[in-house]
Order: C-alpha cells, then sequence, then structure tokens
C-alpha cells in the first residue's frame, strides 16, 4: 500500500470513533417530524377556524334579518310588481322608418327575414367570377334548395 492509502485509511478510522452515536440520529428524526406534524396540525387548523367563521357569518346574517322584522311587527316591504302593460320603444328617427319601409320579406323553410330591396337571387360566390372586389358588388342571397 502507498503512504497516501495509509493516510486515507487512518483518517477514515479516526473519524468514524468521533462520529455521534446512531441512537442520537433517530433522536432527531423523530423530533424534526414531530415539528413537521405540529406545523401541518397549525394550518388545518387555522383552516377550519376559518370556515366555521365563515359559517357563523353566514349564519348570522339570516338570523339577524329575522329578528329585525321580528321587532318590525313581521311587517316587510312589497315586492316590485310587473306591469302587464307591453313595453313599446317609440321609432323617433324618420331615418329608420324609410329604411324599414325600403326592405323586402324573404321566406324560407317557415323562417322570414326582411334584406334591403338591392339585394339579389343567386351565388354568394358570384362576385368572383367576374373579377370584381366585394365591396364594390351588390350582396346577393343564396338560400339552400
Amino acid at each position: 500500500m502507498t503512504d497516501f492509502e495509509d493516510q486515507l485509511r487512518e483518517s477514515l478510522h479516526q473519524r468514524a470513533e468521533q462520529a455521534p452515536p446512531s441512537n442520537w440520529l433517530g433522536a432527531r428524526a423523530r423530533a424534526r417530524l414531530h415539528r413537521r406534524r405540529a406545523a401541518v396540525t397549525k394550518v388545518v387548523a387555522g383552516l377550519v377556524a376559518g370556515l366555521v367563521a365563515v359559517a357563523v357569518v353566514g349564519a348570522a346574517v339570516p338570523a339577524g334579518k329575522a329578528i329585525v322584522e321580528s321587532r318590525e311587527g313581521g311587517r316587510t316591504s312589497p315586492r316590485p310588481v310587473a306591469p302587464n302593460t307591453p313595453f313599446i320603444v317609440p321609432d323617433l328617427s324618420p331615418e329608420i322608418r324609410e329604411v324599414r319601409d325600403t326592405r323586402r320579406e324573404i321566406k324560407w323553410s317557415d323562417i322570414s327575414f326582411k334584406v334591403p330591396s338591392d339585394w339579389r337571387a343567386g351565388a354568394t360566390t358570384a362576385w368572383c367570377a367576374k373579377g370584381r372586389k366585394p365591396a364594390g358588388v351588390v350582396p346577393r342571397i343564396d338560400l339552400p334548395d
């Protein structure tokens, strides 16, 4: 054996003799486990206490409302009643009225809708057949069947 190996062996042997006993390591590991469990228990207890507080407040609000109503003699304000008359929005602008009059009605399969009177029937892709720009072409109405 070389001199280096002898020095290494002696150094390791001395360090092994100075090492603490293994039961000391086990005691420290158990203490660390107890501290960790205590911390987790505190966090869970805090969460449970918070949930209980929220539940108590949630139950206290209706109870408080019932107490206040009982002191008033059970009188509560009546709920508003919706009127039976239909709500009609008046058409105030003459431009909209004129546009509505110039539209034509188209029916297809029990569906009816109004379109501008200048719209023509035909395929919606017909504008590209003549090489025109879409913005300058009159819109078309293409219905199935």
